[in-house]
């Protein structure tokens, strides 16, 4: 995933593949719809980037344990919510009292467990 402000630096040489048309590709996933699956666990958060509010959405096939956490970068728990035992829902996160900045969220059920990235504007 490109990051805004990181510098990204290639090189050109006599080797064929670093010439020519067809040597990047580049692919766009808005944020806002970023989507994950694992094994029949499926979330999404939405706005991504956020600035006062994420909402959590999750499905599962099974009907298990849920819990949610939103980790600092330095892997600080900030937020921690056990959902109890359900299959499919949604949680709203106030992100206000938190600063701007990355934060990783992990959701776990059963034995799923899908960490995303969050940015907090």
């Amino acid at each position: 995933m490109l990051q805004q402000g990181a510098e990204y630096k290639f090189s050109i040489s006599a080797d064929k593949g670093t010439q020519g048309e067809n040597r990047f590709e580049l692919t766009s996933v808005t944020p806002a719809m970023a989507h994950t699956e694992k094994d029949g666990l499926q979330v999404n958060m939405v706005p991504n980037p956020a600035t006062d509010v994420v909402t959590i959405n999750y499905t599962n096939t099974q009907k298990e344990s849920l819990s949610v956490r939103i980790l600092d970068l330095a892997g600080v728990c900030i937020y921690n919510n056990n959902t109890g035992t359900v299959e499919s829902g949604s949680i709203a996160v106030p992100l206000s009292k938190y600063a701007a900045g990355i934060y990783m969220v992990e959701i776990v059920s059963g034995s799923q467990k899908i960490v995303q990235k969050l940015v907090k504007e």
